[in-house]
């Protein structure tokens, strides 16, 4: 998009959100700290823009993670329970919000509602190949995460936060903004080490730390918070990991039996797909769960192997370096022997990878 294109979306975003007297704002099920991120670090920046009167509903597929809820604001999100109040509330909505997500049906139920609302839809994202259901949208596959765009949305990345319009300099809302918006990018981003952290996400960052943000906090509480029962489970996923196609791809498997004999469930295996990428020499790696009626994989590459249409073609989506699919009605092994074709396919089609 070009530059003068891109600041007429952003204004015209801006506008609307002006112009609205109730929102609802969401995301994705199974939401990461992007996902809560910009739905909390947007709350915030309207709460401190808009008029007093303004009602907000955050509404959620599915539960916010443990290891997010101390965000501010996180209180207010709702999960959505397709309850005649919640369907009133979006039928009855002047904008509604779709952020980091690029089809509807990663919103399951809700989806279908906000498709059939009268409200302007804005949906804000940075994935690929977008489904067109949204009034307005606010596109970027180049960034790192959905939280940079809502922070560029607010002019975080000029130094100095300005958005619909001014107020007053370090207020509660912009702070808390800064913290949420930090977080998301900082997860999205593995910790500022995945190929979209640019000099201008870090500088970025550090706008948002001089706003409020508060670095430490948000690794420490996102990361450091671990129960011992996801620990044991971690355990059973290293012991899992085998290698193949020569060392490259790195698989690693977490069974019913394990979430079972630890009593965790699928939300303690986010993450777990990062340590198979530690391992020298490999390119790909893959955690597969196994759940009651399908098998979740996640899917993670580096050094220009790019895994997106691979998760595609099993009808999943994603980034190049991070992508997933859930496999429904197909057993465990049946899968693994699919990912491993596909991806011994994909290495022989990448240069100097034969």
């Amino acid at each position: 998009m070009k530059n003068n294109d891109r600041s007429k979306l952003l204004n015209t975003i801006r506008a609307e959100f002006q112009n609205s007297r109730s929102f609802v704002i969401t995301s994705h099920i199974n939401p990461d700290g992007d996902a809560i991120g910009s739905v909390l670090g947007l709350y915030h920046l309207l709460k401190d823009e808009v008029a007093s009167d303004v009602t907000f509903s955050l509404l959620l597929p599915s539960r916010c993670p443990d290891n997010l809820q101390w965000l501010p604001g996180a209180s207010a999100l709702q999960v959505w329970e397709n309850s005649t109040e919640q369907k009133n509330l979006v039928r009855n909505a002047d904008c509604i919000v779709v952020l980091d997500l690029n089809t509807l049906e990663r919103l399951h139920t809700l989806g279908e509602e906000i498709r059939g609302s009268s409200a302007k839809i804005i949906n804000i994202d940075h994935h690929v190949q977008p489904e067109t259901f949204a009034h307005l949208q606010l596109i970027d596959t180049d960034a790192a995460a959905t939280c940079q765009m809502v922070a560029e949305l607010f002019s975080f990345d000029e130094g100095t936060p300005s958005g619909i319009q001014k107020s007053s300099e370090g207020s509660e809302h912009r702070m808390s903004a800064a913290q949420c918006l930090y977080t998301g990018i900082m997860t999205d981003s593995g910790g500022f080490r995945f190929p979209r952290t640019t000099p201008a996400l870090l500088r970025l960052a550090a706008n948002l730390v001089e706003c409020g943000a508060d670095p430490v906090k948000a690794y420490d509480l996102t990361n450091n918070t671990h129960q011992p029962a996801a620990i044991s489970l971690l355990g059973n996923a290293l012991r899992s990991m085998k290698l193949f196609h020569d060392g490259r791809v790195c698989f690693m498997v977490v069974t019913a039996d394990d979430l079972k004999q630890t009593g965790c469930t699928v939300e303690a295996t986010d993450g777990l797909v990062q340590h198979t990428l530690s391992i020298q020499g490999v390119r790909i790696g893959v955690l597969f769960v196994e759940l009651p009626d399908q098998i979740k994989c996640s899917l993670r590459s580096k050094q220009n192997v790019f895994i997106r249409d691979v998760a595609a073609s099993m009808g999943g989506g994603g980034h190049n370096y991070a992508a997933g699919v859930r496999v429904p009605g197909v057993p465990l092994e049946t899968v693994i022997g699919i990912m491993h074709q596909k991806l011994g396919e994909l290495l022989n089609a990448v240069p100097g990878e034969e």
